[in-house]
C-alpha cells in the first residue's frame, strides 16, 4: 500500500522527537514528490541529528522542506501562524492508503472461479488496469479480449507456466485448420447447417444453409474477434457439438 497525501496547509509543522519517526515522515514526503528546499532529495539525509529530539519538518506549498528546532516553531507560531503537528496527528490528518493494484501491466494471469465455463482455465496477459469506473482488469486472449474483476484471475509464475504449457498450446485456430476447406459444410449452434466461404489469415466466413446470409467468425469461432466471453459458433458437425458443447478444441480434433 502506498501512502497518498492529501492537500497539505501552508505553515503545517511535523514534530518529530526521535529519528525513526523523522524517517517515517521523510519517506512518505519523498513518495509523494516533496523535496528539500534547494531540490537535494529527501532520503539523502535526514537532518535529524541538527536538532534531534527538537527537530521539526515544515511542509512548504512549492513541495519542498525545511527543519528547525521545535522552539523557533513555538517563537514564531502566532507571527506566521505555524500549525505544530505529532508525526501521529499529521498522518491522522494528511495521509489515506492508496491501493495498489493486484496485477500490472503485461502480466500473464490464469481465469478461475469465473461463471462462464468457456473461460475457465485460461490464460491471458492484462491489458489494461482497472479505473476509479471500472474495477475490472482488461484480459487479452489471444486476438480476444474479456473484463474481469481481480477474483476471477490468478497470477501466472513461471513454475505454472512450464507445468501447463499443453493448456496455452491447445488454443482452436480454424483458420489455420480450415485452409483449403472452402465450399466444405459445417455445424453451428447459432445457425444450423452453414458452408465454409472464405479462410483469412484471422477470421473466417460462414453462409447460412437456410438463408445464405454470410457471417464472420474471429479464428477461434466465436462471433466478436475482440471479445472473449462468447461462445464458439462453428463445430465439424452437429453430433460433435451435442458431444462436445463447452469444447470446441476436442471437438475439431475429433
Amino acid at each position: 500500500m502506498k501512502t497518498k497525501l492529501k492537500s497539505i496547509p501552508e505553515n503545517t509543522v511535523i514534530h518529530t522527537p526521535t529519528e525513526e519517526e523523522a524517517n517515517e515522515l521523510l519517506a512518505i514526503l519523498h513518495a509523494n514528490g516533496y523535496k528539500w528546499s534547494g531540490n537535494r532529495r529527501l532520503t539523502k539525509s535526514n537532518c535529524w541529528n541538527a536538532f534531534k529530539a527538537e527537530m521539526c519538518y515544515e511542509i512548504e506549498i512549492t513541495h519542498t522542506v525545511r527543519f528547525n528546532k521545535l522552539r523557533y516553531f513555538r517563537e514564531y507560531a502566532v507571527v506566521r501562524d505555524f500549525t505544530i503537528l505529532t508525526l501521529s496527528e499529521f498522518k491522522e490528518r494528511y495521509c489515506e492508503e492508496e491501493s495498489q493494484p493486484k496485477f500490472i501491466l503485461g502480466d500473464i494471469v490464469k481465469i478461475v472461479n469465473v461463471t462462464n465455463p468457456m473461460l475457465v482455465g485460461e490464460t491471458g496477459i492484462i491489458m489494461e488496469l482497472p479505473t476509479k469506473e471500472d474495477s475490472r482488469y482488461k484480459v487479452g486472449i489471444e486476438d480476444e479480449w474479456t473484463l474481469l474483476d481481480a477474483k476471477y484471475l490468478k497470477l501466472y509464475t513461471e513454475a505454472v507456466i512450464k507445468v501447463e504449457t499443453s493448456v496455452e498450446a491447445k488454443q482452436l485456430n480454424l483458420c489455420e485448420l480450415l485452409k483449403g476447406y472452402e465450399g466444405q459444410s459445417f455445424y453451428s449452434p447459432c445457425y444450423g447447417d452453414v458452408d465454409l466461404i472464405e479462410v483469412q489469415n484471422d477470421r473466417i466466413i460462414i453462409s447460412a444453409v437456410a438463408n445464405n446470409k454470410e457471417h464472420t467468425l474471429g479464428k477461434r469461432g466465436k462471433h466478436h474477434a475482440g471479445f472473449a466471453e462468447c461462445m464458439c459458433m462453428l463445430f465439424p458437425s452437429r453430433a460433435l457439438y451435442e458431444q462436445y458443447p463447452l469444447d470446441p478444441y476436442t471437438a475439431w480434433m475429433k
